[in-house]
């Protein structure tokens, strides 16, 4: 008569609840923007308008009537734009988080010829 040596092997698993709140959740930014293109005005005409904007925005004049008046993409609410990080340039998403909300700055995509004024929203 022949002995067998059976080996059993056992998974031991337990399920966790899991606290959705723990979770990373996508963060959805909104700020201001007027684009200035760079295909159709010079880097100097660009940053002569970036500084009139700003000098503006710094003395009271409203965003929103800034951003009608010089925005070069056809965007009728260039105030309002929403976005999750990676549906923007880098340089975009970066220079958003580096500023707090009222804050105007500037971002450069030298490599489209996109220049932006921009404003973090709250």
């Amino acid at each position: 008569m022949k002995e067998y040596l059976i080996l059993l092997f056992f998974t031991i698993s337990s399920v966790v609840p899991v606290n959705k709140n723990f979770l990373a959740q996508e963060v959805t930014y909104s700020a201001g923007y007027i684009y200035l293109d760079g295909s159709k005005k010079t880097k100097t005409e660009i940053d002569n308008i970036r500084k009139k904007i700003i000098n503006d925005y710094n003395h009271g004049i409203n965003f929103i009537t800034l951003a009608q008046k010089f925005n070069m993409d056809g965007n009728p609410h260039p105030e309002k734009f929403e976005f999750k990080e990676e549906e923007v340039v880098p340089e975009f998403s970066k220079a958003i988080k580096e500023h707090k909300p009222g804050e105007i700055f500037i971002v450069d995509v030298p490599s489209k010829k996109w220049y932006y004024v921009a404003v973090r929203n709250p």
